[in-house]
């Protein structure tokens, strides 16, 4: 019954859902690159409609950008066109993301 317990615990186990089982919410990861700076981020296309939401465009998408050795990250909104997929598996992506790009490719 603490105040933030409820949703810090839903948030967390949406989260961990996302990444793990068979029916994964996301696994295509895509390169996001911003027009006017030379620059890729690596992350997963997480949502391509928003008609249940108060924002957000047709031509755009949510991406999550894990960051390095945590389990934290951000949710980015971006137009369509700055995407570039990564013919990748999820698993190897995820590691080498993970890993702040250390990883090797298997």
């Amino acid at each position: 019954r603490l105040p933030l317990v409820k949703p810090v615990f839903r948030a967390t186990k949406d989260f961990v859902d996302y990444f793990s089982g068979d029916e994964r919410k996301f696994d295509q990861a895509v390169l996001v690159r911003h027009p006017d700076f030379k620059i890729a981020m690596m992350g997963y296309v997480t949502r391509e409609d928003f008609s249940d939401l108060p924002f957000g465009r047709e031509d755009e998408v949510t991406v999550y950008l894990p960051l390095s050795y945590q389990v934290a990250g951000y949710m980015i909104i971006v137009p369509k066109a700055w995407l570039e997929p990564v013919d990748m598996p999820f698993d190897e992506s995820l590691r080498l993301i993970l890993t702040a790009g250390m990883a090797r490719r298997k």
